[in-house]
Protein backbone atom coordinates (compact mmCIF):
# COMPACT_ATOMS: atom_id res chain seq x y z
CA UNK A 1 0.00 0.00 0.00
CA UNK A 2 1.43 3.06 -0.86
CA UNK A 3 0.04 2.38 1.90
CA UNK A 4 0.14 -1.94 3.24
CA UNK A 5 2.29 -20.04 25.58
CA UNK A 6 0.04 -16.67 24.59
CA UNK A 7 0.30 -13.68 22.10
CA UNK A 8 0.00 -10.33 23.94
CA UNK A 9 -1.66 -8.45 21.31
CA UNK A 10 -3.24 -5.27 23.21
CA UNK A 11 -4.88 -2.12 21.10
CA UNK A 12 -5.19 1.09 21.54
CA UNK A 13 -7.55 3.12 23.56
CA UNK A 14 -8.53 3.80 27.32
CA UNK A 15 -10.12 6.85 29.37
CA UNK A 16 -7.13 7.42 31.71
CA UNK A 17 -5.94 9.08 34.75
CA UNK A 18 -3.00 11.36 33.33
CA UNK A 19 -0.40 11.96 36.01
CA UNK A 20 3.05 13.41 35.34
CA UNK A 21 2.76 12.16 31.41
CA UNK A 22 1.41 8.52 32.43
CA UNK A 23 -1.36 7.21 31.54
CA UNK A 24 -2.88 4.97 34.29
CA UNK A 25 -5.82 2.68 33.42
CA UNK A 26 -7.46 -0.33 35.00
CA UNK A 27 -7.44 -4.07 33.22
CA UNK A 28 -9.37 -6.71 35.14
CA UNK A 29 -8.59 -4.87 38.58
CA UNK A 30 -4.97 -4.99 37.43
CA UNK A 31 -3.24 -0.95 37.71
CA UNK A 32 -0.60 -0.92 34.37
CA UNK A 33 1.11 1.57 32.89
CA UNK A 34 1.58 3.23 29.30
CA UNK A 35 4.32 5.68 28.73
CA UNK A 36 4.97 5.59 25.38
CA UNK A 37 3.64 3.98 21.82
CA UNK A 38 5.83 2.54 19.36
CA UNK A 39 4.79 2.01 15.63
CA UNK A 40 5.95 -0.86 12.99
CA UNK A 41 3.59 -0.83 9.71
CA UNK A 42 2.79 0.89 6.30
CA UNK A 43 1.50 4.64 5.18
CA UNK A 44 -1.81 3.97 6.98
CA UNK A 45 0.53 4.64 9.90
CA UNK A 46 3.26 6.78 8.66
CA UNK A 47 3.08 9.64 10.52
CA UNK A 48 5.51 11.57 7.51
CA UNK A 49 9.17 10.22 9.42
CA UNK A 50 8.80 6.80 6.90
CA UNK A 51 8.19 7.15 3.26
CA UNK A 52 8.34 11.11 3.20
CA UNK A 53 12.33 10.44 4.87
CA UNK A 54 13.40 8.08 2.73
CA UNK A 55 12.69 9.90 -0.46
CA UNK A 56 14.06 13.22 1.22
CA UNK A 57 10.81 15.02 0.94
CA UNK A 58 9.55 13.95 -2.54
CA UNK A 59 6.91 11.24 -1.64
CA UNK A 60 4.02 11.47 -1.45
CA UNK A 61 4.55 14.23 -3.59
CA UNK A 62 1.63 15.99 -4.53
CA UNK A 63 1.40 18.93 -2.18
CA UNK A 64 -2.59 18.16 -1.06
CA UNK A 65 -1.04 15.87 1.66
CA UNK A 66 -0.62 16.86 5.02
CA UNK A 67 3.25 16.80 6.26
CA UNK A 68 4.71 14.27 4.60
CA UNK A 69 1.38 11.45 5.93
CA UNK A 70 -0.71 9.64 3.21
CA UNK A 71 -3.60 11.70 4.34
CA UNK A 72 -5.06 15.21 4.93
CA UNK A 73 -4.22 15.00 8.50
CA UNK A 74 -3.03 13.08 11.12
CA UNK A 75 -3.08 9.35 11.28
CA UNK A 76 -4.96 7.11 13.00
CA UNK A 77 -2.17 6.14 15.14
CA UNK A 78 -1.65 9.73 16.14
CA UNK A 79 -4.53 9.94 17.40
CA UNK A 80 -3.67 6.46 19.95
CA UNK A 81 -1.21 8.95 21.23
CA UNK A 82 -2.50 12.10 21.87
CA UNK A 83 -5.74 9.94 23.49
CA UNK A 84 -3.27 8.68 25.77
CA UNK A 85 -1.37 11.90 26.51
CA UNK A 86 2.49 9.59 25.64
CA UNK A 87 4.79 9.83 23.16
CA UNK A 88 5.09 8.45 19.70
CA UNK A 89 7.72 6.95 17.94
CA UNK A 90 6.63 6.05 14.41
CA UNK A 91 8.77 3.38 12.56
CA UNK A 92 6.15 2.93 9.87
CA UNK A 93 7.07 3.62 6.30
CA UNK A 94 4.63 3.91 3.30
CA UNK A 95 4.76 1.15 0.95
CA UNK A 96 6.54 -1.71 3.30
CA UNK A 97 5.52 -4.91 3.16
CA UNK A 98 5.64 -7.04 6.86
CA UNK A 99 8.57 -9.00 5.64
CA UNK A 100 11.02 -8.44 2.78
CA UNK A 101 11.91 -11.82 2.48
CA UNK A 102 8.23 -12.52 1.53
CA UNK A 103 7.18 -9.35 -0.25
CA UNK A 104 9.64 -6.39 -1.27
CA UNK A 105 8.24 -3.58 -0.32
CA UNK A 106 8.95 -0.54 -2.40
CA UNK A 107 7.96 3.47 -2.06
CA UNK A 108 8.35 6.49 -4.59
CA UNK A 109 5.96 7.90 -7.26
CA UNK A 110 6.96 4.48 -9.54
CA UNK A 111 7.18 1.65 -6.62
CA UNK A 112 10.84 2.19 -6.81
CA UNK A 113 12.41 2.94 -3.93
CA UNK A 114 12.93 -0.12 -1.94
CA UNK A 115 12.00 0.15 1.82
CA UNK A 116 12.61 -1.50 4.89
CA UNK A 117 9.60 -4.14 6.21
CA UNK A 118 7.96 -3.42 9.38
CA UNK A 119 10.43 -6.53 10.60
CA UNK A 120 13.03 -4.49 9.76
CA UNK A 121 11.91 -1.74 11.65
CA UNK A 122 11.32 -3.97 14.56
CA UNK A 123 15.39 -4.41 14.01
CA UNK A 124 16.37 -0.88 13.88
CA UNK A 125 14.02 -0.14 16.87
CA UNK A 126 15.89 -2.55 18.97
CA UNK A 127 19.07 -1.45 18.18
CA UNK A 128 17.98 1.67 19.81
CA UNK A 129 17.55 0.22 22.90
CA UNK A 130 19.02 0.07 25.97
CA UNK A 131 20.56 -3.17 27.25
CA UNK A 132 18.88 -2.96 30.28
CA UNK A 133 15.23 -0.65 28.98
CA UNK A 134 11.89 -1.97 29.89
CA UNK A 135 9.56 -2.63 27.38
CA UNK A 136 7.05 -3.51 29.83
CA UNK A 137 5.40 0.46 29.80
CA UNK A 138 5.25 0.83 26.01
CA UNK A 139 2.15 0.03 23.80
CA UNK A 140 3.28 -1.34 20.42
CA UNK A 141 1.02 -1.16 17.24
CA UNK A 142 1.97 -3.49 14.93
CA UNK A 143 -0.25 -3.01 11.89
CA UNK A 144 1.16 -4.63 8.57
CA UNK A 145 0.72 -6.50 5.31
CA UNK A 146 -1.66 -5.18 3.04
CA UNK A 147 1.87 -3.99 0.74
CA UNK A 148 1.93 -8.16 0.88
CA UNK A 149 -0.55 -8.38 -1.66
CA UNK A 150 -0.64 -5.18 -3.46
CA UNK A 151 3.26 -6.10 -4.46
CA UNK A 152 2.73 -10.32 -4.84
CA UNK A 153 -0.76 -10.87 -5.79
CA UNK A 154 -0.22 -14.36 -4.77
CA UNK A 155 1.11 -13.49 -1.12
CA UNK A 156 -1.62 -14.77 1.75
CA UNK A 157 -2.88 -13.27 4.61
CA UNK A 158 -1.65 -16.22 6.74
CA UNK A 159 1.94 -15.22 5.59
CA UNK A 160 1.45 -11.45 6.41
CA UNK A 161 -0.09 -12.76 9.98
CA UNK A 162 3.15 -15.06 10.65
CA UNK A 163 5.42 -11.89 10.41
CA UNK A 164 3.31 -10.00 12.84
CA UNK A 165 3.43 -13.35 15.05
CA UNK A 166 7.05 -12.98 14.70
CA UNK A 167 7.20 -9.44 15.94
CA UNK A 168 5.56 -9.77 18.61
CA UNK A 169 7.56 -12.48 19.92
CA UNK A 170 10.68 -11.14 19.54
CA UNK A 171 9.22 -7.83 21.33
CA UNK A 172 8.08 -10.19 24.31
CA UNK A 173 11.27 -11.53 24.68
CA UNK A 174 12.71 -8.01 25.80
CA UNK A 175 9.78 -7.75 28.04
CA UNK A 176 7.18 -6.08 26.31
CA UNK A 177 4.03 -6.64 27.23
CA UNK A 178 0.70 -4.35 25.38
CA UNK A 179 0.28 -4.37 21.19
CA UNK A 180 -1.78 -3.81 19.36
CA UNK A 181 -2.81 -5.71 16.29
CA UNK A 182 -6.28 -4.56 13.86
CA UNK A 183 -7.57 -5.95 10.68
CA UNK A 184 -7.18 -3.81 7.54
CA UNK A 185 -10.62 -3.24 5.58
CA UNK A 186 -11.31 -5.36 1.93
CA UNK A 187 -8.35 -3.94 -0.30
CA UNK A 188 -10.40 -5.17 -3.04
CA UNK A 189 -12.95 -2.36 -1.92
CA UNK A 190 -10.67 0.66 -1.93
CA UNK A 191 -10.72 3.24 -4.84
CA UNK A 192 -7.53 1.44 -6.22
CA UNK A 193 -10.78 -0.86 -7.33
CA UNK A 194 -11.25 0.97 -10.51
CA UNK A 195 -7.79 0.53 -11.71
CA UNK A 196 -7.35 -3.07 -11.89
CA UNK A 197 -9.10 -6.27 -13.09
CA UNK A 198 -11.24 -8.62 -11.75
CA UNK A 199 -8.31 -11.44 -11.21
CA UNK A 200 -6.46 -9.07 -9.17
CA UNK A 201 -9.87 -7.72 -7.39
CA UNK A 202 -10.15 -11.63 -6.03
CA UNK A 203 -6.93 -12.19 -5.16
CA UNK A 204 -7.02 -8.93 -2.80
CA UNK A 205 -10.50 -9.84 -1.39
CA UNK A 206 -9.18 -13.58 -0.99
CA UNK A 207 -5.83 -11.84 1.15
CA UNK A 208 -8.48 -9.49 2.68
CA UNK A 209 -10.41 -12.14 4.17
CA UNK A 210 -7.30 -14.50 5.13
CA UNK A 211 -5.72 -11.72 7.04
CA UNK A 212 -8.97 -10.67 8.81
CA UNK A 213 -9.51 -14.19 10.17
CA UNK A 214 -6.44 -15.01 10.97
CA UNK A 215 -5.46 -11.42 12.67
CA UNK A 216 -8.22 -11.95 14.63
CA UNK A 217 -7.46 -15.12 15.88
CA UNK A 218 -4.75 -13.63 18.36
CA UNK A 219 -6.89 -12.59 20.25
CA UNK A 220 -6.79 -14.01 24.38
CA UNK A 221 -6.69 -12.81 27.47
CA UNK A 222 -4.40 -10.11 27.67
CA UNK A 223 -5.33 -9.54 23.70
CA UNK A 224 -7.35 -6.41 22.33
CA UNK A 225 -8.37 -6.46 18.44
CA UNK A 226 -9.75 -3.36 16.72
CA UNK A 227 -11.85 -5.28 13.67
CA UNK A 228 -11.17 -2.20 11.27
CA UNK A 229 -12.50 -4.75 8.19
CA UNK A 230 -16.22 -4.38 10.01
CA UNK A 231 -15.60 -0.85 10.34
CA UNK A 232 -14.46 0.00 7.20
CA UNK A 233 -17.88 -2.67 6.13
CA UNK A 234 -20.11 -0.54 8.04
CA UNK A 235 -19.03 3.01 6.13
CA UNK A 236 -19.64 1.17 3.14
CA UNK A 237 -23.04 0.03 4.43
CA UNK A 238 -24.60 3.21 5.79
CA UNK A 239 -22.08 5.96 4.89
CA UNK A 240 -24.40 8.72 5.50
CA UNK A 241 -24.10 7.56 9.65
CA UNK A 242 -21.14 8.81 9.61
CA UNK A 243 -21.52 12.04 7.30
CA UNK A 244 -20.20 10.49 4.59
CA UNK A 245 -21.41 11.33 0.72
CA UNK A 246 -23.29 7.58 -0.55
CA UNK A 247 -22.52 8.48 -3.81
CA UNK A 248 -18.51 8.97 -3.27
CA UNK A 249 -17.93 5.80 -1.13
CA UNK A 250 -15.90 4.44 -3.75
CA UNK A 251 -14.16 7.62 -4.87
CA UNK A 252 -11.28 9.35 -3.32
CA UNK A 253 -10.90 13.31 -2.52
CA UNK A 254 -7.24 13.03 -4.77
CA UNK A 255 -7.08 11.75 -7.62
CA UNK A 256 -4.58 11.43 -9.60
CA UNK A 257 -1.55 11.22 -7.03
CA UNK A 258 -0.46 8.11 -8.79
CA UNK A 259 -0.21 8.89 -11.80
CA UNK A 260 -3.50 6.90 -12.73
CA UNK A 261 -5.88 9.46 -14.07
CA UNK A 262 -5.68 12.83 -14.19
CA UNK A 263 -5.26 15.35 -11.28
CA UNK A 264 -8.34 16.50 -8.94
CA UNK A 265 -9.25 17.47 -5.62
CA UNK A 266 -12.30 17.51 -4.01
CA UNK A 267 -13.93 20.61 -2.15
CA UNK A 268 -14.93 19.16 1.03
CA UNK A 269 -12.45 15.71 1.97
CA UNK A 270 -14.88 15.01 5.05
CA UNK A 271 -17.89 13.61 2.48
CA UNK A 272 -15.35 11.49 1.44
CA UNK A 273 -14.21 8.08 3.12
CA UNK A 274 -11.19 7.94 1.48
CA UNK A 275 -8.60 10.52 0.75
CA UNK A 276 -6.57 8.79 -2.45
CA UNK A 277 -6.66 5.71 -4.00
CA UNK A 278 -5.43 3.78 -0.98
CA UNK A 279 -5.51 5.30 1.99
CA UNK A 280 -8.54 7.22 4.60
CA UNK A 281 -9.30 10.98 4.84
CA UNK A 282 -8.12 12.32 8.38
CA UNK A 283 -11.83 12.12 9.35
CA UNK A 284 -11.67 8.35 8.58
CA UNK A 285 -8.68 7.64 10.43
CA UNK A 286 -10.13 9.61 13.59
CA UNK A 287 -13.17 6.69 13.36
CA UNK A 288 -10.40 4.11 13.11
CA UNK A 289 -9.14 5.99 16.62
CA UNK A 290 -12.25 6.14 17.95
CA UNK A 291 -13.07 2.42 17.51
CA UNK A 292 -9.91 1.48 18.81
CA UNK A 293 -10.87 3.30 21.92
CA UNK A 294 -13.91 1.48 22.46
CA UNK A 295 -12.35 -1.57 22.00
CA UNK A 296 -9.32 -1.02 24.51
CA UNK A 297 -12.25 0.16 27.00
CA UNK A 298 -14.09 -3.47 26.16
CA UNK A 299 -10.57 -5.14 26.69
CA UNK A 300 -9.86 -2.87 30.40
CA UNK A 301 -13.10 -2.90 32.28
Amino acid sequence: MHLHGSILVAIAFCTANVLAGTVKVQRRGTNFAVKNVVVFGDSFSDNGNGSYRITNGTWPADPAYYDGRFSNGPVWVEDVASELDVGLHDFAIGGSSSDNNLTQGYTGPNSTIAVPSALDQLSTYLGGVKANASLSDTLFIVYTGANDAFFDVNATGAQSVKAIITIIEKLREKGANHFLVASYPDISLLPYQHYIDAATSSQLRKWSNEYHTQIKSLAGSQVTYVDMYSLFSDLFAHPQRYGFDPSKITESCLTGAYGEAPRSLCTDPDKYIFWDEYHPTQKTHQLIADAAQKALRSALY
